[in-house]
């Protein structure tokens, strides 16, 4: 078995975490990064300057999840816990952070940013079963979750987990981010 893991795709040889999985877990099955996670904001700035809105996942409607050639983002119908709908841009890396959450009830925020009119997915955050936070996708536990939780120490899971719930100068003292000055 193991030598058919070489031969074919590594990720198809990979286990998904169970209903159980630790955010340690989750981090390793659904944040990994083939390369380098590139430059830009600081995480913390990243979440209160570019996430503009949080959303709490009840469901999936519609959905692309793979990728098409170099196209990795494709628009999602989404349900909210308040019984909401919207669609909104994802990339495909998001998904199977997005799918373990749902599928094993685990609390999936969305955050959203706006482009022209239109809402992509910025981030995704899921909780998982030990409270530990975890933002899934490619690269995200080398250029997120890392990051943020080095900066804010042992209580990093529990501030995480506000941000859905704060407006952005809570979002900002919780973070230690300063306001932008105009």
């Amino acid at each position: 078995m193991a030598a058919a893991c070489l031969v074919t795709m590594a990720a198809a040889c990979a286990v998904e975490p169970g209903a159980d999985a630790t955010a340690e877990d989750l981090r390793s099955a659904f944040g990994a990064c083939d390369g380098s996670p590139g430059e830009g904001a600081s995480p913390a700035e990243f979440l209160v300057d570019t996430v503009q809105e949080w959303f709490e996942l009840s469901a999936v409607e519609d959905a692309v999840r793979d990728p098409d050639g170099d196209r990795q983002t494709f628009p999602a119908t989404f349900e909210t816990s308040d019984g909401d709908t919207w669609v909104a841009e994802v990339h495909a890396s998001y998904w199977p952070g997005i799918d373990w959450a749902l599928a094993n009830g685990a609390p999936v925020w969305i955050g959203l940013e706006e482009h022209g009119g239109d809402d992509y997915v910025a981030t995704v955050m899921v909780q998982a079963g030990d409270g530990g936070i975890v933002f899934p996708g490619e690269c995200m536990d080398a250029s997120l979750d890392g990051p943020l939780h080095e900066l804010l120490g042992d209580g990093a899971d529990a501030v995480l987990a506000q941000l859905p719930y704060v407006d952005d100068a809570a979002a900002r003292d919780l973070l230690g981010v300063a306001e932008l000055s105009s």
